[in-house]
């Protein structure tokens, strides 16, 4: 049976064991559980899984996620957002760059994942941008990216794709630049809302 190291749980006939030690050879977002149970017909058993942890990405855990070549792209697009005065949030699969509002509410406006980036927005932050600009916002983004096919330039409510790091690393510190034009929209009209 487990070691007293370990958190144990039992749930129908399975006594699942989650080892809380020796996680550095880990990546980042596994654990190791292992599910102990015992069968009538074969008697003791277990078996070994990885599971995702909740831990959120941040810039370190990101890029040692990614390939060498796309961990460069990635990194330029950071240190360019970071340069540039965003502000991050992380979740066990993305990290999200926005700016935050006056009360303390986040707008996110792009993520990064292990895929690529995606720019996102907040249905109220698309209808107080308008109409116009998030067609200007997703027609221009193409330039760097296919983030979006020509029926959804006009529709905020659709989410676009993935722009993927071969696409970005041409250019991705004007990329950056780009998003903080937004940035910088956003956050004035959410100043004169106010």
């Amino acid at each position: 049976m487990p070691s007293s190291k370990c958190n144990h749980v039992l749930w129908q006939a399975h006594l699942v064991s989650q080892w809380c030690d020796s996680l550095s050879s880990l990546s980042v977002r596994e654990k190791p559980v292992t599910d102990y149970f015992y069968r009538p017909t074969c008697g003791e058993g277990h078996e070994n899984r990885p599971t995702k942890s909740g831990v959120p990405l941040s810039k370190v855990t990101l890029l040692q996620l990614l390939s060498l070549e796309d961990s460069q792209v990635a990194s330029l697009i950071i240190d360019k957002l970071e340069a540039l005065g965003f502000d991050q949030q992380g979740t066990p699969e993305n990290l999200i760059f926005g700016c935050t509002s006056n009360d303390g509410e986040f707008h996110p406006l792009m993520t990064l994942d292990e895929a690529g980036a995606c720019i996102v927005l907040l249905p109220k932050d698309s209808e107080l941008l308008g109409g116009n600009e998030i067609h200007n916002l997703r027609f221009s983004a193409n330039i760097f990216a296919p983030f979006f096919k020509k029926e959804q330039m006009t529709r905020p409510e659709s989410p676009g794709y993935t722009g993927q790091y071969c696409w970005l690393k041409r250019e991705p510190v004007q990329f950056a630049e780009y998003i903080d034009e937004y940035r910088i929209k956003l956050m004035k009209k959410l100043e004169h809302r106010e």
